[in-house]
């Protein structure tokens, strides 16, 4: 555990601060923790890689593409929504879903069985920045953590243009939809085991396009 939570500062710049990509990181810690990251890591192998990444890449067909297959395959889910106008935030999550509390991801939803979860980071930044620019650092500094980027395409949050990519590590799959505004950013996290995540593809999907900013 201690491991998984142990992340190294990381700077902007120059003059930028190291601590909302350290809280960043620490968030994602925990993200793996709630998936049970833990019993996979002693498994890891040439093949595994080689089967998740193409797990993943299935996944990754699925979300960017219209699947009647795969909408046919995974029944329709009652949704409830979460709204926080304090954090200036929105979304729709599958009504069987629970909420657990953490003090760095708001809100967080864990599905029933445990496997897969969601939930969204908020970061006030030293300074403006675009949704590009912060996800470049972003990405730079998972890659570094062995994270591996399988899929990115630019994405609508709301009204405004964000970011939708899809990493590869520890035996398991994340979408994060990455969006920025002025001084703030903001990162839906969604996470299932890399073999499972093709099962996840339409629900995370589903709420992703449901996730809005103010």
């Amino acid at each position: 555990m201690n491991r998984l939570l142990r992340f190294s500062f990381f700077s902007w710049g120059p003059s930028g601060s190291s601590r909302t990509m350290s809280k960043v990181l620490v968030v994602l810690g925990l993200i793996f923790l709630f998936a049970g990251v833990a019993g996979c890591s002693s498994k890891d192998g040439n093949d595994k890689v080689v089967a998740e990444r193409d797990a993943a890449t299935k996944a990754i067909a699925a979300l960017t593409t219209e699947n009647t297959t795969l909408k046919a395959r995974i029944p329709t889910l009652l949704y409830n929504s979460y709204q926080n106008n304090e954090r200036g935030v929105e979304l729709s999550y599958p009504a069987t879903w629970v909420q657990r509390d953490t003090q760095l991801i708001f809100p967080f939803f864990v599905s029933p069985d445990g496997v897969a979860n969601v939930g969204v980071t908020k970061e006030i930044l030293p300074q403006a920045m675009t949704t590009d620019a912060y996800f470049d650092a972003l990405n730079r500094r998972l890659q570094a953590e062995g994270y591996i980027l399988s899929g990115l395409r630019q994405t609508k949050v709301g009204s405004a243009s964000g970011l939708q990519a899809v990493y590869l590590n520890k035996g398991l799959a994340q979408v994060f939809v990455v969006v920025v505004k002025d001084k703030t950013a903001w990162s839906l996290i969604e996470t299932a085991k890399a073999y499972e995540f093709i099962d996840w593809a339409h629900t995370f999907n589903e709420i992703a396009h449901s996730f809005k900013v103010q």
